[in-house]
């Protein structure tokens, strides 16, 4: 499939990693937004501290994740945006139905905003559950480099979720440093194109040493969402009870124990989280070879005090995922040597050709094939712009 973030950017060459001059990323913040409020975002480059090194990495609003959003169900803001990127920009509403024309899908829904240039928006957040935003120019780059934020839309009925003793608002990420680095992007276009760019260190709200600390006997509520370029996420907290109560489309019908969540790029997780023992317990990513930690969930003591973000040595993951069996091949595969592509069997046309149109109101069934006899077959997580929610009626014939 031809990946829509891999719009032609002028220039060639590197984008640059130098850090000098810029601002030290900021926290992030939450912040609550009622019906008919502004919120500014700004993008431009920070500097990033990971483990030892210091990177030049894009931000919203200084921090890395931009602001996570809190609204009320049916509240609608209007957002202004400013571009001190070094690219062209949008920003995605991912899985938000609000009008076409503010959802961020360049030269379709809107043209990009021009480094320096600002866009105005209105967003409404009809639907309860976890959202996110990001750009769709060079996603490769702005959003391998700092440009998400999670958005959390509260539902109208305050029974809709599970009562949980507190909330926690995650996005698993992940970043490929090279000498103290973060490895060069090609300004003209995406490299790694095969499989995509996996990281080797990995990031819980842009920080390769986040913790969290909790009560014995605390039921915390974790908002995941996988912000990474390819790599898929299997999450598991060990000596935990895992309750999975909601994911894209919000509260699942059965709530269910749990011992780990898978999470493709863009995809998202609600888990309730129990750890019913003393002593510390952590967040784990999975492979079939072997786990990766992604940071410890302590319990809390009367006078202990949250750990901070510091300098030093970092645990960093292999550079090959258990997806990826082709690191250097990967590595060398440019958007000018492989094009996905998405093809409408009854007509032949492929990508941008397809041209289906329907009614507001149709409901409409896709039959979607991933070919497994293609040059190079791949999982591929799959969103639908402008629709919001849909429903899945079957996998595999089940």
């Amino acid at each position: 499939m031809e990946q829509m973030g891999h719009h032609v950017v002028a220039g060639t060459g590197r984008f640059t990693r130098d850090v000098e001059g810029l601002p030290s990323a900021s926290a992030t913040e939450t912040l609550r937004l009622e019906h008919g409020d502004r919120l500014d975002l700004r993008i431009a480059p920070v500097a990033e501290p990971i483990g030892s090194a210091e990177v030049r990495m894009l931000a919203c609003n200084g921090s890395i994740p931009g602001p996570t959003l809190r609204v009320r169900q049916g509240t609608e803001i209007v957002v202004h945006v400013t571009n001190d990127g070094d690219v062209p920009a949008t920003v995605h509403w991912h899985g938000l139905r609000l009008e076409n024309r503010y959802d961020g899908v360049p030269h379709e829904s809107q043209e990009p905003i021009p480094v320096g240039g600002t866009f105005t928006c209105r967003v409404r957040f009809p639907d309860e559950g976890l959202y996110w935003f990001h750009p769709h120019i060079r996603e490769d780059y702005t959003q391998d480099m700092g440009l998400y934020g999670n958005i959390v839309v509260e539902p109208a009925d305050p029974g809709y979720w599970p009562s949980v003793d507190r909330e926690v608002v995650l996005a698993i990420d992940d970043v490929l440093l090279e000498d103290g680095k973060i490895a060069a992007y090609d300004r003209s276009e995406p490299d790694h194109v095969a499989m995509g760019r996996f990281g080797n260190v990995l990031l819980v709200n842009g920080d390769p040493r986040w913790s969290l600390e909790v009560r014995r006997g605390e039921v915390v509520r974790l908002f995941l969402t996988n912000t990474a370029n390819t790599r898929v996420f299997d999450l598991a907290v060990p000596g935990a009870v895992m309750r999975l109560v909601g994911g894209d489309g919000g509260r699942y019908e059965r709530e269910t124990i749990v011992e780990g969540v898978v999470i493709a790029p863009s995809e998202r997780a609600v888990v309730d989280v129990l750890l019913d023992r003393r002593g510390e317990a952590g967040l784990e990513h999975r492979t079939p070879d072997r786990t990766y930690a992604l940071g410890p969930i302590a319990e809390r003591h009367a006078c202990g005090a949250r750990r901070r973000r510091a300098r030093g040595r970092i645990h960093r993951v292999g550079s090959i995922e258990w997806e990826d069996t082709m690191e250097e091949v990967n590595r060398e595969t440019t958007a000018a040597d492989m094009r996905w592509m998405l093809v409408d069997r009854q007509t032949g046309k492929a990508n941008a050709a397809i041209d289906w149109s329907f009614r507001v109101g149709d409901r409409v069934k896709i039959r979607l094939v991933n070919e497994m006899g293609s040059d190079h077959p791949m999982h591929h997580p799959f969103h639908i712009h402008g629709a919001g929610r849909f429903l899945v009626l079957s996998r595999d014939g089940a």
